[in-house]
């Protein structure tokens, strides 16, 4: 009884029922996916956004290398989020299986967080293990095909890392061991 003193009875809005609806569409149009690359695509949020958290954190705290990425970076951020909405909305229109989508979001993933690397020397090292989420979740969805495709392009992109930043030039020996991780699959 008490319940239904604090229950609202009012008629939801045609924009509430708009909205329903197309979460509904979404939905549906994942619902009876062929493999879990939707799953991929929130993943891609969670990891930019996990990783712009760890920036904004450590800049609070006076991580002057963080506060210069957030500033000089930021743009950067905004195109991986754009890009990621796009495979999403892509994912939407054509929900089959496409190899083609499949390769630019690794590509992309891998190549974006490699500039991150680059450009945030050790600020940015300790989100290393990215590359091995992304390696193994490419391999674990798709199969060892992607797992390859996946680790070779995280050893050109690391590798390019390593060869174009002073940091990752200076820890030779680290950079080496991290690079041998890529290639375990």
């Amino acid at each position: 009884m008490r319940a239904a003193v604090f229950r609202k009875t009012v008629p939801p809005s045609h924009a509430n029922r708009r909205v329903t609806q197309f979460f509904s569409w979404v939905v549906s149009r994942l619902r009876n996916r062929p493999d879990s690359e939707h799953e991929l695509t929130v993943n891609r949020f969670a990891i930019s956004g996990t990783a712009f958290a760890y920036l904004l954190i450590a800049a609070q705290f006076g991580q002057l290398g963080a506060q210069r990425m957030l500033h000089e970076q930021s743009p950067y951020f905004a195109v991986y989020q754009i890009v990621s909405l796009i495979l999403f909305c892509h994912l939407l229109y054509r929900p089959g299986v496409s190899v083609g989508r499949r390769l630019v979001g690794m590509v992309f993933d891998l190549g974006l967080f490699s500039y991150g690397m680059h450009v945030g020397g050790e600020t940015f090292a300790l989100l290393y293990p990215v590359y091995l989420w992304v390696i193994f979740g490419n391999g674990f969805r798709f199969g060892v095909p992607y797992l390859l495709a996946a680790s070779a392009t995280s050893v050109l992109t690391f590798g390019t890392v390593i060869m174009t930043t002073a940091f990752w030039q200076a820890h030779r020996g680290l950079a080496a061991g991290l690079t041998a991780g890529h290639t375990d699959p």
